[in-house]
C-alpha cells in the first residue's frame, strides 16, 4: 500500500515513504530555529532604527528631549 503523495522512487532509486516521517517532524523544528536565529539578528537593528511601533530606543528619547514644543505655531523646531 502506498500513502498519498508517495512517489515510490526518487531519481530512479526506490524509496520507502516511511523514511520521510522523521523529516515531517524535523523540518518545522529546523524552520523555527532558523526563524529564531534570523529574529535575533533583525530585532536589535529594528530597535535601534526605531522600526518597532510603540518602542523607542534611547537615542530616540534623547532626541525627543530637544524638541521645542513652545514653537507650535511655526511647526516643530529641533534644537541643534
Amino acid at each position: 500500500l502506498r500513502r498519498a503523495g508517495c512517489q515510490g522512487a526518487i531519481g530512479g532509486i526506490p524509496c520507502d515513504c516511511r523514511d520521510s516521517v522523521g523529516m515531517d517532524k524535523a523540518m518545522p523544528v529546523l524552520g523555527g530555529l532558523v526563524g529564531l536565529w534570523a529574529a535575533s539578528k533583525i530585532v536589535p537593528i529594528m530597535y535601534e532604527w526605531d522600526l518597532i511601533p510603540g518602542v523607542g530606543s534611547p537615542a530616540y528619547w534623547a532626541r525627543a528631549q530637544t524638541i521645542r514644543y513652545d514653537h507650535y505655531t511655526e511647526g516643530i523646531v529641533y534644537s541643534p
